[in-house]
């Protein structure tokens, strides 16, 4: 079945919004290597729809981040610090994934949500303006 890249789009963003959710309810019972994984995620889906919504095609995750560094930030229509964000919770993410011993605290990881929040909404807001 062939989807429309409204309805792609539609999906990625829904994605977005449970993966924050997760993250959410992951900081509740104090996994903080979820809500790192979670967060990136939720950020990762928000960028794959904006990514979609312009025809931006990437092929993997380290894909995705060129993609909103070439096109979004090194045009200005991103803020570097949107896109060294993006970045961080990129690192964070494979750290949290791969590393034997990465150590994730509240303290670390907390002032993240709210974060990802506004980077959501950022994003977001690019989409609606495209």
């Amino acid at each position: 079945m062939k989807y429309t890249k409204e309805e792609i789009v539609a999906f990625r963003l829904e994605k977005t919004e449970r993966d924050l959710q997760s993250a959410k309810a992951l900081a509740k019972v104090n996994s903080w290597d979820g809500v790192v994984n979670r967060l990136y995620y939720a950020a990762f889906h928000v960028v794959s729809s904006l990514l979609e919504y312009n025809d931006i095609k990437h092929r993997s995750h380290s894909g995705a981040k060129a993609m909103l560094e070439l096109h979004y930030v090194k045009t200005a229509k991103l803020s570097t610090e949107w896109g060294d964000f993006y970045t961080h919770l990129f690192n964070e993410r494979n750290d949290s994934d791969y590393e034997d011993f990465a150590i994730f605290t509240e303290e670390d990881v907390a002032p993240l949500i709210p974060q990802t929040e506004e980077f959501i909404k950022v994003i977001s807001t690019l989409i609606r303006q495209e």
